[in-house]
């Protein structure tokens, strides 16, 4: 993941953790896109008792990806949790920008 798409996340790490309250949603949309992958989905699911944990873990799974899947995640926020995906990275709340367009990747 490129290093400032993990800055972002590092930054909404805790209001990611507290308002993602059902991961499953979210998971669910990244194995249909092809992000994650079912036995990661099983790991996440073995390895976390809650939602929240769930959430940390797959951040962390994300971000160790050699692929950049932060639109994906983005894309994922948007369909399970459309008022925190606009909160956390609309354009009022500085989301991320392509550097090379100056437009928003959202």
């Amino acid at each position: 993941m490129e290093p400032k798409h993990k800055e972002l996340l590092d930054q909404c790490h805790q209001n990611l953790l507290e308002s993602i309250t059902d991961a499953d949603r979210v998971i669910e949309l990244l194995i249909v896109s092809g992000t994650l992958s079912q036995l990661e989905r099983f790991e996440l699911d073995q390895n976390c008792s809650s939602s929240a944990e769930k959430v940390d873990h797959l951040l962390k799974m994300l971000m160790s990806k050699e692929s950049d899947h932060f639109l994906d995640l983005c894309v994922a926020l948007e369909k399970a949790y459309p008022d925190l995906h606009a909160a956390l990275f609309g354009n009022n709340g500085g989301g991320p920008v392509d550097h090379n367009t100056g437009k928003s990747l959202l």
